[in-house]
């Protein structure tokens, strides 16, 4: 999913969902393993040493493909 939404491929977003239906897995788990993603990638990004466990591969591998947003781009409705 990160891949197509770093690609900004919409088409590939869905046909991981599709899959991950076929399979019957549990899309809940599927978002709250993405919102820990997110929060590994926004440390890396903005605090490189807080990460220095290989098991956050990942985030390293997704952090130089993401670009941080400006604090002022977050939604207000989140403030």
């Amino acid at each position: 999913v990160i891949d197509a939404l770093i690609a900004g491929d919409p088409a590939a977003m869905v046909d991981v969902a599709k899959q991950m239906e076929a399979r019957s897995l549990s899309f809940d788990t599927a978002l709250q393993d993405l919102a820990t993603l997110f929060h590994r990638i926004a440390l890396a990004q903005f605090a490189a040493q807080a990460i220095i466990d290989k098991e956050q591969a990942p985030a390293w591998r997704c952090c130089a493909r993401l670009k941080p947003l400006p604090v002022s781009a977050a939604p207000s409705a989140y403030w």
